[in-house]
């Protein structure tokens, strides 16, 4: 006796089955593809950011290795690298990153507006920083130095007439260590490093006071200029910036951090954007090492004369 036919309702109701099946696999395979490589931490990532698939992070695009762009546009330095490590840990692809240049006064109103998602931006941990968002732990540290033209006479102490104005970066300490602590000469700011360099290279400037790092590779990289004077006890951690509140992001941010400082991932790309010895031996006295965490408290933002 013939087998009854299986009806064309079974017959649909099993294509749609395994249609279902087939598309439910090739779903989860792309997003197993999209994740490769990524790292799990016990922190989660914001839904929302999970959601966007990309971090959107305000770095600084005027600062000598620290965070400039290239002749072709591209953000480079020790920062932007940062945030590509960070999507690298987060979705397998260090490419997932949308960059906003920043400025020392522009950062905080761009994270708190939520036209970024954090900060990598020289953010130094300062009390009044601290009631507007919230800070990773630190990754970098740096202390002041003084920047003049190559004729200007060698010079140990800031006491005294300087005859020009020293120039600075407003928003920042140094700027802050400028208006309080050299009270015998006046002090002009500026919204960026190069148009503070720029004015101190066309001799409208005795000396730019600014961190030990950007000044470094100003100096190596500007035959008109150098280091001089005493180094600034002034400095402070620099941290990754988040809004409040957003503590899964800034544990997420912290565990990232740690595995990076475990890798030693931050020797090499520090001393690979410094061409001197100065500038190396200054960057590696406030990295994160394996087994070694640099003693941050003595920068604290915090200016006294």
């Amino acid at each position: 006796m013939p087998k009854p036919h299986v009806s064309l309702a079974r017959q649909c109701i099993s294509a749609a089955v395994f249609s279902a099946i087939a598309l439910s696999v090739f779903v989860t395979d792309v997003a197993t593809a999209q994740t490769k490589g990524a790292v799990q931490f016990k922190a989660q990532l914001p839904q929302v950011i999970r959601d966007q698939k990309e971090f959107r992070v305000g770095v600084r695009c005027d600062y000598p290795s620290r965070g400039t762009l290239d002749a072709n546009g591209k953000n480079v330095g020790i920062e932007p690298d940062i945030a590509r490590k960070f999507a690298e840990y987060a979705f397998g692809d260090s490419s997932k990153v949308a960059f906003t240049c920043v400025t020392a006064e522009s950062r905080i109103p761009f994270l708190t507006s939520n036209r970024v998602d954090f900060l990598i931006a020289t953010l130094g941990y300062t009390p009044e920083r601290a009631k507007v968002i919230d800070f990773s732990e630190p990754y970098y540290a740096s202390f002041g130095k003084m920047l003049t033209r190559v004729e200007t006479p060698s010079f140990t102490s800031l006491e005294g007439g300087m005859g020009k104005a020293i120039l600075a970066v407003s928003g920042t300490p140094y700027g802050q260590f400028a208006e309080k602590c050299l009270k015998s000469t006046s002090v002009r700011q500026f919204k960026t490093v190069s148009d503070a360099v720029a004015d101190l290279a066309n001799d409208r400037g005795f000396g730019f006071v600014h961190d030990s790092s950007a000044i470094d590779t100003i100096a190596a990289n500007n035959p008109k200029l150098k280091i001089n004077g005493p180094d600034l006890d002034i400095g402070f951690a620099t941290s990754i910036g988040v809004r409040k509140g957003e503590d899964d992001l800034r544990n997420w941010i912290n565990e990232a951090l740690g595995k990076m400082q475990a890798e030693d991932w931050f020797a090499g790309v520090v001393t690979g954007y410094f061409t001197t010895d100065l500038e190396r031996q200054d960057a590696l006295k406030v990295i994160r090492r394996p087994g070694k965490t640099p003693v941050y408290s003595k920068y604290t933002g915090t200016v006294n004369c």
